[in-house]
């Protein structure tokens, strides 16, 4: 049977309860205490000691009975870029109503122009002059509200460019280098011909590492973690010491991607190196 691995939280604080012989993993988060009366480690309620206790405990929690603090969003691209689009935006609508007060101007000085039956002569030529004042406002603000169009269409087209990206060749080359550092190995080569590499590749490659370390290890045991199985892989000699950590490595961010809500610009990189964690992990196991 699987042991109980449980979490709460007070609103300062974070509440872990463990096997005892798993102490040395709780005391690997900074910060911990001891709780003698409810027999459990407690933390302070923050987001960098969320993310610790997700990251090695992620796997054996059943359930995730904490959450993270909110945090503000790190600026990004796209962010600015979007920020940029609404500037412009606004500055069209303000030329919007400049335009319409000056069309409204004319419409009046037309129509007075229309009804008025006295002092023609003088009227007209203050008419004129205003027409004029006019057009000559509309001709300076025409220039920079086709300037701002022209503007306002490229940052747009720059959103969409980012938001397609080129992954599809990114991903390839990848692959090509996963082949070449693997020597071609069969397994993990048929494995990632198959693996898009978006936010499911790490929880894919975990799934993958899980079922060759119970390959290795002869046991069908579907209760064992993926920490226990290199736990147990580690104790049967059968992964050296840089194994163990590209494996951990794999575990840890397949648990922060599978349970955390990330900054979205750091899901890229999170792939990549879960990916290439993978590619420099499996000529190190055993055939």
């Amino acid at each position: 049977m699987k042991r109980a691995f449980t979490t709460w939280e007070s609103e300062t604080e974070y509440f872990l309860k463990i096997p005892f012989d798993q102490k040395d993993r709780a005391k690997s988060i900074s910060g911990y205490r001891w709780d003698t009366e409810q027999k459990c480690w407690f933390y302070p309620r923050t987001a960098r000691i969320y993310d610790s206790i997700i990251s090695e405990f992620g796997d054996d929690l059943v359930s995730i009975e904490i959450t993270r603090p909110s945090a503000p969003t790190g600026k990004y691209p796209i962010v600015n870029l979007k920020a940029e689009n609404q500037k412009l935006k606004d500055e069209l609508g303000r030329l919007n109503k400049i335009l319409a007060e000056k069309e409204n101007i004319l419409k009046i000085i037309t129509n007075e122009k229309d009804h008025s039956k006295t002092s023609i002569e003088s009227e007209n030529k203050t008419l004129q002059i205003a027409l004029q004042t006019v057009k000559g406002q509309l001709d300076d603000v025409m220039p920079k509200y086709e300037l701002l169009q022209n503007q306002l269409k490229e940052k747009e087209n720059e959103i969409s460019k980012l938001n397609k990206g080129e992954s599809g060749k990114i991903d390839q080359q990848l692959k090509q280098i996963a082949r070449y550092s693997t020597g071609n190995d069969r397994d993990f080569c048929n494995f990632i011909d198959k693996l898009p590499l978006d936010r499911s590749a790490p929880i894919e490659i975990a799934k993958h590492l899980e079922n060759t370390l119970r390959k290795l290890l002869s046991t069908n045991d579907r209760n064992l973690s993926l920490h226990d199985l290199i736990t147990q892989a580690r104790d049967a000699e059968i992964l050296t010491e840089e194994a163990i950590q590209l494996a951990h490595l794999i575990r840890r961010h397949r648990n922060i991607l599978a349970h955390e809500k990330i900054d979205i610009k750091t899901q890229p990189a999170r792939v990549i190196l879960v990916f290439i964690s993978a590619t420099l992990l499996w000529p190190l196991l055993p055939e």
